[in-house]
């Protein structure tokens, strides 16, 4: 006789069987630690950041100006600095709350 317990998973659903085994599926021995600490199992951590410290101006770049109206003021803010076509004399003006958008 054994001390060790193993228990089986039952389905709850009237006429089904106890779930078959895959690859992706434990075995988990209730009474026995030595079992855990002998097994790797994959890890079960949560990622919730969008960014990371390599990707965060790429994407939040991609992000901003995946929006028209910040391709609008960016493609003024270009025109602005062609003086024969500018009414500021090659200074960006717009530039500056295009910048504040997109940095806030």
């Amino acid at each position: 006789m054994s001390t060790k317990k193993e228990t089986e998973l039952t389905a709850p659903l009237l006429g089904s069987t106890s779930p078959q085994p895959d690859d992706n599926s434990r075995l988990i021995k209730v009474g026995d630690p030595d079992d855990l600490l002998h097994k790797k199992y994959k890890k079960n951590d949560i990622h919730t950041g969008k960014y990371n410290v390599i990707t965060f101006i790429p994407l939040n770049m991609y992000e901003q100006f995946s929006k028209f109206a910040n391709i609008y003021f960016l493609f003024i803010a270009v025109l602005q600095c062609i003086p024969s076509v500018s009414i500021t004399q090659g200074q960006p003006a717009i530039l500056v709350p295009l910048t504040f958008v997109v940095a806030v």
